[in-house]
């Protein structure tokens, strides 16, 4: 958010709704559903929808425990991990579309032009050159990252 010239605020989550009502913050940064079971449309009149992220649920798994399996466990073990993480973004996805539905209600939401997208894109570049220079992700990573988002 720095990147962006913000000045972010650490909140508690759970005091997020109050900050917003009282002033004490002007934004949060949040996925819809989030924003929707939270309620915090009540406090908040504007969303500018920026699509920089996802929030997947991730399929985590011991991997002491995977790398005991025999191979032919490991290989219905990956066929069914990838089926329910395709099913589980598919439908979190939906739900999202549900979320916005409501937010449209109670919000005015507006998307960022293909231009002003562009200028996110390059302001927060250094913080992707950032995590590549700690070895958080590689180069290509981003770029596969970036490639699957379009």
């Amino acid at each position: 958010m720095q990147a962006l010239d913000a000045n972010p605020q650490s909140i508690p989550y759970g005091e997020t709704y109050m900050a917003l009502k009282m002033g004490v913050v002007d934004g949060q940064e949040n996925p819809p559903s989030n924003i929707v079971e939270m309620k915090f449309y009540e406090a908040q009149k504007f969303l500018s929808i920026v699509d920089y992220q996802i929030h997947p649920d991730p399929f985590l798994v011991n991997l002491k425990w995977y790398q005991s399996l025999p191979d032919d466990l490991k290989a219905i073990f990956n066929k069914t991990a990838k089926e329910a993480m395709e099913w589980s973004d598919t439908n979190w996805l939906a739900s999202e579309a549900t979320y916005m539905e409501t937010l449209r209600k109670n919000m005015t939401v507006n998307s960022v032009t293909p231009e002003n997208r562009a200028k996110f894109v390059a302001k927060v570049k250094p913080v992707w050159d950032g995590y590549v220079k700690d070895g958080t992700f590689t180069e290509a990573e981003i770029q596969s990252a970036l490639k699957a988002g379009k």
